[in-house]
């Protein structure tokens, strides 16, 4: 059986314990996946993009509706 399982971040440590229960060969793990960003890391996303506003480097509104709508 395949499943693929969301999960708040406050659950996981209680969901990797219970893994740990398991016999070793009950669940196979591909891959773990995270989305999401750190605070520091939208923080740097906004400050880069607010030292790039004089410099010609940003996208213009249309363009950045693009690029979200296309992602």
């Amino acid at each position: 059986m395949t499943m693929r399982v969301k999960m708040k971040d406050q659950y996981i440590d209680k969901f990797q314990n219970f893994i740990k229960t398991l016999p070793k060969d009950a669940i196979e793990i591909n891959s773990i996946t995270d989305n999401s960003i750190s605070i520091e890391q939208a923080q740097e996303k906004v400050q880069n993009a607010i030292n790039n506003i004089n410099s010609n480097k940003s996208l213009n509104l249309e363009d950045s509706f693009l690029k979200i709508s296309n992602s």
